[in-house]
């Protein structure tokens, strides 16, 4: 009686490309097959992946800084089988598969790390990229070149007296990022770069008329996080 025919395994050659295996069987009697062989395409690369950040964005030195609206995403590439996934971990959390881009949003320090796999299971190195998130806008310092000289009431809210001439003098400061552009306006006007008005709405003199001023300043950092503050005062030379 014939035997059970044993098939054993075996490697290819440890080189990239086409590789052509010939076969044939033999039975108890030593009648051999015709030969046949098949083609095969060894594959011993791993998948190369790179990250990619959308805007908002700026870089500070060697630190990237995004906020939550920045978009992130992968693009990769395989030669040979081609890709069949791409993985990543934020902050140390288990990997999962990409299918979009996604945002980051908490505030601070994040790491993400990705990794593709190709479709004859060859796996990429594990890369990594660090940014901080930065989502919170520039804080507002108004400040005047005089004290008050009193206070007067205005619907139900008491604000400040200035005697004219009085000057002001606008900052912004921002933990992160930092400060890109202050805008004001003038008693609901068209905001103005604080940067154009010789140098500052200090050397401006605008405030000469005695009235209620309103005044409106805008500020972004290079992300594009945008505070608002606004304040009244009246400029009255009697000091009442």
């Amino acid at each position: 009686a014939a035997k059970d025919v044993y098939a054993s395994e075996f490697l290819l050659l440890d080189k990239v490309g086409f590789q052509k295996v010939y076969y044939q069987a033999e039975d108890n009697i030593r009648n051999i097959s015709t030969t046949k062989s098949k083609t095969i395409y060894y594959d011993k690369k791993a998948p190369i992946t790179g990250i990619n950040y959308k805007t908002p964005q700026f870089f500070n030195r060697d630190t990237l800084f995004v906020n939550n609206k920045t978009q992130i995403g992968f693009f990769n590439r395989d030669t040979e089988s081609g890709v069949a996934k791409t993985e990543y971990s934020i902050d140390g959390a288990a990997f999962k598969e990409y299918t979009a881009k996604f945002t980051v949003g908490g505030e601070g320090f994040h790491k993400v790390e990705y990794r593709s796999t190709d479709k004859v299971n060859n796996v990429e190195t594990t890369k990594s990229s660090q940014f901080v998130v930065d989502n919170n806008a520039p804080s507002i310092f108004i400040n005047y070149s005089i004290l008050k000289v009193g206070e007067r009431e205005k619907d139900g809210v008491k604000y400040p007296v200035y005697p004219s001439y009085t000057r002001m003098y606008i900052g912004a400061t921002d933990k992160y990022a930092g400060t890109e552009t202050i805008y004001y306006g003038i008693d609901g006007g068209k905001l103005v770069n604080y940067a154009t008005v010789a140098k500052n709405v200090s050397e401006a003199n605008l405030f000469t008329k005695n009235k209620f001023y309103t005044v409106k300043v805008v500020a972004k950092d290079k992300l594009g996080n945008e505070s608002t503050k606004e304040v009244g005062f009246f400029i009255d030379d009697s000091g009442k």
